[in-house]
């Protein structure tokens, strides 16, 4: 008996799941996608000849998306990944923030005293059940304030630390555990550690100089050759359920399956079963910014942890790929509410603001391009995870399987998102070999 899947979206996490349900004896796949393009929030643009990513997409040896298709890795990149923080008062430091960066900024003197308020902050924020009582806890008060570090929170969210719920801390912030004072002091003067950090190093690795697009045309091709339909420009008009079949409506028409994994937006999954959301399931939209200019600093990443300007991220990749025309070429990113054209022209007018007051360029830079990314980054409002729970709930009460940063409203990187759809069809494989046990069980009585 053949069983029937439709996965909706044609992200890394649906192409992956695809290409492993194929795996399987007996079972057809058909994929949606409403774009005209593969790769979801993954994409690049091209000026000039030289191609932008929206913003930085770093694989590594093992990645799951490359384990699944193997064939795209030779073409990939090793790079050395630097990613260095812009402090508040203009120097650069280890990202996020390193404890000899802060003396430089601060002083001993201040260093002295930050210590002292770590002690005072560990015992008034234990409960570490918001932002900032997570990140004082580890931090302390003084640190996580003057290192620009809650700056550069609310500017990755376009949202005040205080309105953040802490599962982003929980999810995000964990690597605050390896950068409290104590433990930075610890691995200045540890020898075992850098020996450590050496052995468990896995070469980090970019895109193809030819772009984001150029690699995942080869997995398309790699997925449909394997025998999994994937259906380009094709909205999904609503998801209905009857018994255990569910009808999937496009404009391909109306198709049965028995089994639907979403990836795409959880308010989009829950609008095609008909239901409302009863809270409000926001998300970030991204603007990116494609530029042409010379750093002064070797870096091929940085952060913005100072306290102005709207940017959070510049990723430079002529550092991965060699120069143009002489010159850096480089995506600046900016988390943002309001992505109207008037939006995208203030946060360029900021981002060449800020690159003068702090010097981060040879002359000023050179605007190429724009782009807008819709639903970027799931926004976690303080105390509605209970709520947004829920109505993931709903989707699974009703059958769904919810995969990815947007198909279940996490904020996961790429390989996690192959890694949890390598971990659904596990469990789907199983499903399988106990419904065909079944099924022959049935035959022979």
């Amino acid at each position: 008996m053949t069983t029937r899947f439709a996965i909706l979206g044609a992200g890394s996490g649906g192409l992956s799941l695809a290409r492993k349900l194929r795996r399987f004896d007996d079972v057809e796949v058909d994929v949606y996608e409403a774009s005209d393009r593969v790769g979801g929030l993954q994409y690049s643009a091209e000026h000039d000849g030289v191609h932008y990513d929206v913003g930085l997409f770093l694989f590594h040896e093992g990645h799951e998306l490359l384990e699944t298709f193997p064939s795209i890795q030779p073409e990939f990149v090793p790079i050395e990944y630097k990613p260095l923080s812009i402090t508040p008062n203009g120097g650069y430091d280890r990202y996020p923030f390193s404890i000899g960066g802060f003396v430089r900024d601060n002083g001993l003197f201040r260093t002295g005293l930050a210590a002292a308020d770590l002690l005072v902050s560990k015992a008034l924020n234990w409960q570490r059940n918001t932002v900032p009582r997570y990140a004082k806890y580890y931090t302390g008060g003084t640190i996580y304030r003057r290192s620009g570090l809650q700056k550069y929170i609310h500017r990755l969210h376009d949202a005040p630390d205080t309105e953040i719920d802490v599962y982003f801390a929980e999810r995000r912030l964990h690597v605050l555990g390896r950068q409290s004072l104590r433990r930075l002091a610890a691995k200045a003067f540890s020898r075992g550690y850098r020996k450590q950090a050496t052995s468990s190093f896995r070469q980090r690795l970019v895109r193809p100089p030819q772009g984001i697009d150029y690699f995942y045309d080869q997995i398309l091709e790699d997925v449909r050759r394997h025998g999994a339909e994937v259906h380009l420009g094709t909205a999904v008009e609503s998801v209905a359920r009857s018994g255990g079949e569910f009808t999937v409506t496009s404009n391909l028409g109306e198709r049965k399956y028995d089994r639907v994994i979403s990836t795409i937006p959880m308010p989009a999954m829950l609008r095609l079963i008909g239901r409302t959301p009863a809270v409000e399931i926001e998300n970030r939209d991204l603007i990116s910014l494609f530029y042409t200019g010379k750093f002064r600093n070797p870096g091929n990443a940085f952060f913005n942890f100072t306290m102005s300007g709207r940017w959070k991220r510049i990723t430079v990749f002529s550092k991965f790929y060699g120069p143009h025309r002489g010159q850096d070429y480089f995506t600046v990113e900016v988390t943002s509410q309001d992505t109207s054209p008037a939006a995208v022209e203030a946060a360029c007018r900021d981002f060449e603001d800020h690159a003068r007051e702090f010097n981060l360029l040879e002359g000023s830079p050179e605007l190429q391009g724009t782009f807008v990314t819709p639903r970027a980054y799931p926004l976690y409002r303080a105390g509605q995870l209970a709520a947004v729970e829920r109505e993931k709930q709903h989707l699974r009460d009703f059958g769904i399987d919810l995969v990815g940063r947007q198909g279940n409203y996490e904020y996961i990187i790429s390989d996690v998102v192959a890694q949890r759809a390598e971990t659904l069809v596990e469990q789907i494989g199983d499903d399988l070999k106990l419904a065909s046990a079944k099924s022959e069980e049935m035959v022979a009585t």
